[in-house]
């Protein structure tokens, strides 16, 4: 269908976003109507199949009983769909709302990091190197230095064969050499500055979502990525809420570890160790750094049980093992050889599933 303007009607929806009914061009009317009978009747059809579809499950794997199955469809509907579209509205608001930033607290911070960045950029000037245009070359002859002290321990190159100048293939380095101790800071400084700190220069920023991603998990995007807030505590602070409201923080602890281990119980009828070790008040992020790492509970450090958190949210997921080295590489700085990932991996299941 097109509008008296040749428009297609399906697409262009847009232009009478605020408009009384009486203000709208009758054909995008006629659409609407239209496409709330379709959206009626399929969901009528899908509902019958979803009926026939139930009748036949009992053979499938997991399934616990037609009572069990009514009670989930009762709460949650009878579709997946219909959680990701109570997901979708909420966060639907978020975006439309955009998440409020204090103009002061963000200049103030700007101007310390700039300071910051300023006084590391001295820093790497004493190891003859000077970050911006035409700094590759020198970078390179510094870390083929750096290699060359450091016999038989060859330092990562990329696919050209380069040294890398990645964070991630740098990070263990930072411990025993100080140029790359400073080099990494400056960096650190220079990204937030550039990548986040401009895209909070307007008073309220908007970010986008997406429901269902590949993983099964939220994504978001657009004008910020909030669920990739640096851990930074002066770049949190920037975030206020809007004149009038308090923010609440709520933090479920090991939610997805506690619904799988809900589901091993109650759906699978498994006996689940995981399940008992929450119900003890056991950490399951401590117990697995434990086995990882061939310690005592007790003497599990903090940073030790932030790494072995890609173990217990990838596996589950159907993470590989391939992805999980680069995941626990890149997010937490840990380095899983291939070798030590499949028996880290194994463990968790033996030590936190049964």
């Amino acid at each position: 269908m097109r509008d008296s303007s040749g428009k297609r009607v399906r697409v262009s929806y847009g232009q009478w976003l605020g408009q009384p009914p009486s203000q709208i061009e009758p054909v995008y009317l006629e659409y609407l109507a239209k496409d709330v009978i379709a959206t009626r009747q399929l969901y009528i059809q899908l509902r019958r199949r979803l009926r026939r579809l139930k009748k036949r499950s009992g053979a499938t794997w997991g399934y616990v009983s037609h009572e069990w199955l009514d009670s989930q469809s009762r709460r949650l509907g009878p579709q997946t769909h219909h959680v990701q579209l109570r997901a979708a509205v909420a966060l639907a608001e978020v975006s439309e709302r955009g998440l409020h930033i204090d103009p002061q607290r963000r200049r103030d911070l700007a101007s310390a990091l700039e300071v910051e960045r300023d006084s590391r950029k001295a820093d790497l000037a004493t190891h003859g190197y000077l970050p911006g245009k035409g700094s590759a070359k020198a970078l390179q002859a510094i870390l083929s230095r750096i290699e060359r002290n450091r016999p038989g321990r060859p330092l990562p190159r990329t696919p050209k064969g380069k040294y890398s100048a990645k964070a991630a293939d740098l990070r263990d380095l930072a411990a025993e050499v100080p140029f790359v101790d400073v080099f990494l800071k400056f960096h650190s400084v220079q990204k937030l500055l550039v990548s986040f700190m401009n895209k909070l220069a307007k008073p309220t920023v908007h970010p986008s979502f997406r429901t269902l991603t590949r993983s099964g998990r939220t994504s978001s995007f657009g004008e910020i990525n909030a669920q990739t807030l640096p851990r930074d505590g002066r770049v949190r602070d920037c975030f206020i809420p809007k004149q009038g409201y308090t923010f609440v923080t709520a933090d479920y602890s090991t939610i997805e570890l506690a619904t799988l281990a809900q589901a091993c119980t109650s759906q699978f009828c498994l006996d689940s160790q995981m399940a008992a070790a929450i119900r003890a008040g056991r950490d399951l992020h401590t117990m697995v750094a434990a086995h990882v790492t061939s310690k005592p509970v007790s003497e599990v450090t903090a940073d030790e049980r932030r790494k072995a958190k890609p173990i217990n949210f990838g596996r589950p997921g159907g993470m590989g093992l391939t992805t999980l080295r680069a995941t626990a590489k890149s997010s937490y700085g840990l380095d899983l050889s291939l070798g030590a990932s499949k028996p880290a991996t194994d463990g968790r299941f033996k030590t936190s599933q049964g």
